[in-house]
C-alpha cells in the first residue's frame, strides 16, 4: 500500500511535536539529551520542509531512510520518540518503493 503525502506529513508533524516537548525521565533513560533532541528536531523540520516541495523526486532521495538507525548510532535505545521516527521512515520508504514499482 502506498503512503500518501498527507499521511507522511501527519507522521512527521507528530514526530516534530514529540521532539518539541521537554524530555521526560523515561526518555533520558532511553539515551536522549537536549543536544540529541535538538539535532533530530532540526533534521525532522528540514525533512518536513523538503518533502512537499517536489514529492515524487524527494522520494528518490529517501528510499533508504532510517531515522531509527541514526538514533541508534547516537545511543538512543527506544521509547515513543523512536517509535514515531520508525513510523515516519516506514511511510516514506513505502511511498518511495511504490514510486519505484511504477517505473
Amino acid at each position: 500500500m502506498k503512503s500518501t503525502l498527507t499521511e507522511i506529513l501527519r507522521a512527521v508533524d507528530n514526530l516534530i511535536t514529540s521532539l518539541s516537548r521537554p524530555l521526560q525521565d523515561h526518555e533520558l533513560a532511553n539515551g536522549w539529551n537536549d543536544l540529541k533532541r535538538n539535532w533530530f528536531l532540526d533534521y525532522t523540520r528540514t525533512l518536513r520542509e523538503k518533502l512537499p516541495v517536489d514529492y515524487d523526486s524527494s522520494l528518490d532521495h529517501f528510499v533508504n531512510i532510517s531515522i531509527v538507525r541514526t538514533m541508534d548510532d547516537w545511543g538512543i535505545i527506544g521509547g515513543e520518540i523512536m517509535e514515531d521516527a520508525a513510523k515516519v521512515s516506514h511511510l516514506i520508504r513505502q511511498a518511495a518503493q511504490a514510486r519505484m514499482d511504477r517505473r
